[in-house]
């Protein structure tokens, strides 16, 4: 569709809008207009051929059938090409440039993602440059201290799941494991992040759990957002931060934590006092409170939490839930899993104490570790893993390739979870014990497992998240029979959620 057509139609629709969004809007549209003028001159660079996801594969889009969709054009086009099926154009490449994408500096995952989904601005961070030392702190005082961190997580779980359970004298119907498993997770995290204090606090769990799930449900995308990008951002950046559901989560953390807080550093300098080891007093240290962060204290750390809660249960609780309904759907495996338990258990003399579930028994479960990395592999499909040219010029891809300043790269993933040489001849089954003699942990990151990143730029809390799902699956099988109360159905897309009714009993009985 020419440049003449679509700014027209485009500009046409913003009739349609409220008229808060027709302000914006008109300021977006002129933006628009100037790149699409900087889009058409960079076509005469050596740019990927372009593909509309509206034009076929054969006889389905990419909507109808996103990988055969994405399949065809991949091959006709020798693996790379740009294409529009999300709202910022991209170019998609295959496994050869995963490497060299990845471990870039001109490239960026985080940016990538906050062009769609722009977490810190929704939940109210606006300076994000105070808070860059994410990373250290998860790798320098989270990593090291795992090992330290399982009994309060073990007790966490357990208290969690007698709360959503109860005795069990009768069966118990969950008619769905998220929500579930999103308050085992959010409560196993408090306690690492915040301490084993405010982990005792359900209200303040509960609504650190929920906000992550409300931030993405409240996000509605209407054609305004998909169709100009750039009031995308302006509207999470501007608007999303002053939703009320936002202010009442953040109200309830300081409620909650600030007098923690208040109470750390009043007595920090007394005799005797007991440092308490957890993340928030590793960041009161990090950050004094005399320190600038251009926001009072208190809001501070306020922002800190957020970042790290947002960052661990989100994502943990998703994985999470898809390995117990991978379970759920193959119960074969439960029984082998369980013998697994019973003989580290045995090795490793933990039998009866607290936590039986230790550090080294979760780590020495080779046969749920293969399976939690084989649900990931399941999931690691479709144009994902976007990351973004930082750059304020133009990089040229090894194949020749011109990826243009701004413009995303979305990974063919497919491409990866799917090839035969990197997975084996049996890449489309469902193998849980794939990885069990290959020294392929969840955990370890490649060219052949790229869920969590690459290089430097890796996920610096997959460690802990595979802890997390491996001691909740461990957990929750070896003390109940779960058992679908439904038919189970897997997801075939990444966003896809698993759906199914599940039956708990005391497997003690």
């Amino acid at each position: 569709m020419s440049l003449q057509t679509t700014i027209p139609r485009k500009l046409e629709a913003l009739r349609n809008l409220p008229r808060e969004e027709q302000y914006i809007g008109v300021a977006v549209a002129v933006a628009v207009i100037a790149a699409a003028v900087y889009t058409s001159k960079s076509s005469k660079k050596n740019t990927a051929p372009f593909v509309s996801g509206s034009t076929p594969a054969g006889n389905v889009t990419y909507d109808q059938d996103p990988r055969a969709w994405t399949e065809y054009y991949a091959k006709l086009y020798g693996g790379t090409f740009r294409t529009d099926v999300f709202p910022r154009i991209g170019t998609v490449v295959g496994r050869d440039l995963v490497r060299e994408v990845m471990l870039s500096d001109d490239f960026s995952l985080t940016s990538a993602s906050e062009d769609f989904f722009d977490v810190s601005h929704m939940i109210g961070i606006q300076d994000k440059d105070k808070y860059t030392g994410a990373i250290t702190v998860v790798s320098k005082y989270l990593n090291p201290n795992l090992k330290y961190y399982t009994p309060r997580v073990n007790h966490q779980l357990s208290y969690v799941a007698d709360k959503w359970l109860g005795d069990l004298k009768e069966p118990k119907i969950v008619h769905h494991l998220f929500p579930f498993v999103q308050s085992m997770v959010a409560k196993a995290s408090v306690s690492v992040f915040l301490g084993e204090v405010l982990a005792q606090n359900d209200s303040l769990c509960e609504s650190l759990g929920s906000i992550t799930s409300e931030v993405g449900a409240n996000l509605k995308q209407n054609w305004l957002m998909k169709n100009f990008p750039t009031f995308n951002s302006l509207y999470q950046r501007y608007i999303f931060p002053h939703k009320a559901f936002v202010s009442h989560h953040r109200m309830n953390a300081k409620k909650y934590i600030i007098p923690e807080v208040e109470r750390r550093l009043r007595e920090q300098n007394n005799p005797g006092y007991e440092r308490p080891n957890d993340m928030l007093q590793n960041l009161l240290e990090m950050y004094p409170a005399d320190g600038d962060y251009g926001v009072p204290y208190e809001d501070y750390v306020i922002n800190w939490t957020f970042l790290l809660v947002f960052a661990s249960i989100h994502t943990t609780t998703e994985n999470t839930t898809m390995v117990l309904y991978w379970l759920m759907k193959y119960p074969q495996y439960i029984d082998e899993l369980l013998e697994e338990q019973k003989a580290i258990i045995e090795s490793e003399g933990t039998q009866g104490q607290d936590p039986e579930l230790s550090f080294d028994v979760i780590k020495k479960l080779v046969k749920l570790d293969s399976f939690v990395r084989e649900v990931l592999r399941q999931r690691t499909v479709g144009l994902s893993l976007q990351h973004k040219n930082i750059n304020k010029h133009d990089i040229e891809l090894s194949n020749g390739i011109i990826i243009p300043s701004g413009e995303h790269i979305y990974f063919n993933s497919w491409d990866v979870s799917r090839a035969t040489d990197l997975q084996g001849q049996d890449a489309e089954d469902f193998q849980p014990w794939r990885f069990v003699d290959s020294n392929k942990q969840a955990v370890r990151i490649g060219e052949d497992h790229i869920t969590f990143g690459m290089g430097k730029h890796a996920c610096p809390g997959r460690f802990f998240a595979v802890q997390e799902i491996k001691t909740i699956t461990s957990m929750l099988i070896s003390n109940y029979k779960m058992t679908p109360a439904t038919e189970v159905s897997l997801p075939s897309t990444l966003r896809g959620m698993p759906m199914g009714v599940i039956s708990f009993e005391n497997r003690n009985n």
